[in-house]
């Protein structure tokens, strides 16, 4: 085991891993996957998720996983593993903490962060920037709907399992402050540089820098209906940030 140690903090958890993304050396590895610090991992959660990755000729992995708080409760956060068409523009593939990614795929992420730094350094969610490269480079990704980890919550989690009037607050707050509405903009960016400015991306690149009237707002309502997040409750929040103008 090699630990690598660094005198200065990168800002957020997000950061962190950015910074193992681009730095680490991965040479002779077959396997990457991503680990908090305070979470518990079963010990099949490694060779159960290689061999979905395996069985199902995929690049990279996801799983539930099982919530569980000071006070005793739990909660399971359930993979939905029906992919739209363009849901990794407005969310990633779960919990980072149960990432399992090939190695070749890995070096191709690592790659990617060396060159642009720039972009990197303002997207928050390193989880989410490895699924939309994920289905930008058209990979194969493997969602397991067992959990494998028990993912710790407590105050200081960066973003954690949603649980509480405050916490659905906090959330809100986010996404009416157009810190949400920004993320969206750099994940359209990133992917449109991923793909090389593919066509099949222009139409919501020029739907997203449109100012705002009631045929954006009609016009991003039914994209995110159609295409948007993978659970149709979260598309329907989606429909109505569109329609509060958050998004």
């Amino acid at each position: 085991m090699k630990i690598v140690f660094k005198n200065k903090g990168s800002g957020s958890a997000g950061q962190n891993f950015f910074s193992l993304m681009r730095d680490c050396n991965s040479l002779g590895y077959d396997y990457i996957a991503f680990s908090d610090q305070d979470d518990i991992w079963h010990p099949d959660k490694l060779s159960s998720g290689i061999k979905l990755l395996e069985e199902s000729e995929a690049s990279a992995y996801s799983s539930s996983a099982s919530a569980f708080w000071p006070s005793g409760s739990k909660r399971i956060l359930k993979q939905s593993n029906v992919q739209r068409s363009k849901d990794y523009l407005f969310e990633g593939a779960g919990q980072g903490c149960t990432f399992i990614l090939k190695n070749d795929f890995f070096s191709e992420i690592q790659i990617f962060c060396q060159r642009n730094r720039f972009l990197t350094d303002q997207f928050y969610y390193h989880d989410w920037l490895v699924y939309i490269l994920a289905r930008s480079w058209n990979k194969v990704w493997a969602f397991d709907v067992h959990s494998f980890i028990e993912y710790r919550q407590h105050e200081s989690n960066d973003t954690g399992a949603r649980k509480g009037i405050e916490s659905i607050k906090n959330r809100v707050n986010l996404i009416a402050n157009g810190w949400y509405k920004n993320q969206i903009g750099l994940a359209i960016q990133i992917a449109q540089i991923a793909s090389g400015n593919h066509a099949n991306l222009s139409y919501i690149a020029d739907l997203y820098s449109e100012k705002d009237s009631i045929r954006r707002r009609i016009n991003l309502m039914i994209f995110v209906l159609m295409n948007g997040r993978r659970k149709l409750s979260d598309r329907f929040v989606l429909i109505i940030a569109g329609a509060l103008r958050w998004i």
